[in-house]
């Protein structure tokens, strides 16, 4: 570890100087560093939302996204990544991407693995749904009688 000068001795005077910090690392390491939440509440709707962490790592690890457990294949109309700032960006967001998102990083060489989750809720509009109804079976009821309707909400 140290500082290290480079002078360019072909110039002429003034001649440029370059500084550079040299660490050297004994061993592989990998970490995540979070300092913010890893749940996301959105609107559905929203064009790009974006999930990542900062990651420390040496060499740089694979990163592998699952939802749900299940791998996120290439799909660029859903999801774009970008491994080398562990990001992943769901597009168009929709009430069917709601569910966990976990990040995979590994380094067989050196026997590292680390993982993180993060939740996506997708908030949607409210919605009233009537529930199908049998016309065959329509009664009379007296004007002024208390009833109960039924009805399916979401959102």
């Amino acid at each position: 570890r140290g500082v290290y000068s480079c002078r360019d001795l072909s110039q002429k005077e003034p001649r440029k100087n370059i500084t550079a910090t040299v660490t050297v690392y004994k061993h592989a390491f990998l970490r995540i560093v979070s300092n913010k939440s890893l749940l996301y509440e959105v609107n559905e709707g929203r064009k790009r939302l974006k999930m990542s962490v900062k990651v420390e790592a040496l060499p740089h690890p694979s990163v592998t996204w699952y939802k749900d457990d299940t791998l996120i294949g290439l799909n660029p109309r859903c999801y774009d990544t970008d491994h080398d700032k562990y990001r992943l960006y769901v597009k168009n967001v929709k009430e069917k991407d709601a569910g966990n998102y976990t990040m995979v990083l590994s380094n067989t060489r050196h026997g590292l693995y680390k993982n993180v989750t993060f939740t996506l809720r997708v908030n949607t509009k409210p919605a009233i749904y009537e529930k199908e109804t049998d016309f065959d079976k329509i009664e009379p009821i007296l004007v002024e009688s208390e009833q109960t309707l039924q009805c399916t909400t979401s959102g």
